[in-house]
């Protein structure tokens, strides 16, 4: 039995028959027709060569479609990302997957993705659409790379999109720390901003940190749980080595909070302090960044602290080092 689903595709909303062939396999038929009478006469001559067996569905079965490559993938990322990741692969390849429809994977060109581009920004901003795309270009990069299942990735060419200096990272600025610490009037939670302000930590990775991944002689913080799945090690300032020594070490965690607590607690000081309301935990870490490079400190040794993957991800606080060209020709020796 086949039925008949609206979809958008392309900008145009069509009619897509969805059925199944006499061995069960799934089929999706693009109408390219809006009219829902002309799709029901193609619905019921699909039903009536299924019945007849006339249907030839054998070049089909050859063709490997996007549901394929997305089973396969987030099989891949479940065993090899973070749970974050993971959610973020599926949600992006679902979006993808809404789009375009099943299609064979041989028949995604570089215009349907810079159409897909284009409708993901008419929804979210384009800093969104350039996290997406890097996610889905992931996805594809394996299908070519470890199953073969394209020989290049329609991916390959796709830009992001250049932002403004609108689209770059917000952080407090001295003035707005101070404030945001002169209103919080929890000693435990000022510790934990403190924390996130001299760590450049992931919400979640502070929340799951154990004394035992911290070492007060060395002076060094490991960070095990984090987005990547790769280790980092965090030195302990004087002002963070204040904070913790203050802390009961007979407990676990020096910071026990659950996730969502700790996001609402901080929106409600964040208003109380007057300051920006899109400000969230995730900004004490773009904060902690921006102050590092601000204050002289280079790109390569901001990424080891965030623990970044890749330098481009760094390089969005580039533009916080305007003299660091200055004092590069500076250090000539002749």
């Amino acid at each position: 039995m086949a039925c008949l689903r609206k979809r958008k595709r392309q900008g145009d909303l069509v009619w897509i028959i969805d059925y199944y062939d006499n061995e069960g396999q799934r089929h999706w038929f693009n109408t390219k027709t809006g009219s829902r009478r002309v799709a029901e006469q193609m619905k019921a001559k699909i039903e009536v060569d299924l019945n007849l067996g006339k249907l030839d569905l054998s070049h089909k079965k050859k063709a490997v479609r996007l549901s394929k490559l997305i089973e396969a993938y987030l099989k891949y990322s479940q065993a090899e990302h973070g749970k974050a990741t993971y959610a973020l692969n599926e949600r992006f390849l679902n979006y993808l997957l809404d789009f375009l429809g099943d299609m064979p994977l041989k028949k995604i060109t570089r215009k349907n993705i810079e159409d897909y581009k284009i409708h993901r920004q008419e929804r979210v901003s384009k800093t969104s659409v350039n996290m997406e795309i890097r996610h889905l270009k992931s996805a594809f990069n394996f299908g070519v790379q470890v199953y073969g299942y394209l020989k290049e990735s329609p991916f390959s060419n796709v830009k992001q999109y250049k932002l403004d200096g609108n689209n770059l990272p917000e952080y407090l600025t001295l003035e707005d720390v101070e404030k945001l610490m002169a209103v919080i009037d929890n000693s435990n939670f000022k510790d934990l901003v403190l924390f996130y302000l001299h760590t450049g930590c992931r919400r979640g990775e502070a929340l799951s940190l154990t004394w035992a991944n911290i070492d007060l002689v060395r002076r060094v913080i490991k960070i095990t749980k984090t987005k990547g799945r790769k280790d980092r090690e965090i030195p302990i300032n004087d002002r963070l080595l204040e904070v913790l020594n203050s802390k009961e070490a007979s407990c676990e965690k020096p910071f026990n909070h659950k996730r969502h607590f700790v996001t609402h607690k901080f929106k409600n000081y964040i208003k109380r302090a007057g300051l920006n309301l899109n400000f969230s935990v995730h900004t004490l870490r773009h904060t902690f960044a921006s102050h590092l490079v601000m204050n002289g400190v280079d790109l390569y040794t901001v990424k080891e602290l965030l623990g970044h993957s890749e330098m481009r991800i760094t390089e969005m606080y580039a533009h916080l080092a305007p003299d660091h060209l200055a004092a590069g020709v500076s250090r000539l020796p002749y």
